[in-house]
């Protein structure tokens, strides 16, 4: 009978222990806020044999960088195949730009995807720009 008690009496006060260290911990919860990315524009032209895209965002804070992509096809079709032709670091300017020296003599459409910093996702710009060689 006495191993019984005992054994009651240690379930109950580990339990009890648990209880209380774990109420002691301290609960931190991160704080995320989210980057919000507005494209004021997104603009192209012939340079030479190649083409110039130029952008500029609200605000570039939170973005690592921004993936400049092209399609032969409509910009806004559901089969469209985009492909990045280069990359530009956020390095705080107000407006951004990029030559494309792989350019067909045909009608190209460029976009700009911005890449959130820490992984937090990319946002697509809604607006495109067309050029034609």
């Amino acid at each position: 009978m006495k191993t019984a008690i005992l054994c009651v009496a240690l379930f109950s006060s580990t339990q009890v222990t648990a209880i209380e260290t774990h109420s002691n911990l301290p609960i931190t919860i991160p704080e995320t806020k989210p980057t919000t990315v507005i494209f004021n524009f997104v603009r192209g032209h012939k340079l030479g044999n190649a083409h110039s895209v130029q952008w500029s965002m609200a605000s570039n804070a939170g973005i690592e960088r921004c993936e400049v992509e092209s399609t032969y096809e409509a910009p806004t079709g559901s089969y469209s195949n985009w492909y990045i032709v280069g990359n530009v670091n956020n390095f705080n300017a107000n407006m951004f730009k990029f030559a494309d020296y792989s350019v067909l003599p045909v009608i190209i459409n460029y976009g700009i995807v911005a890449v959130l910093t820490k992984n937090m996702g990319t946002v697509i710009s809604d607006i495109y720009t067309t050029t034609i060689n």
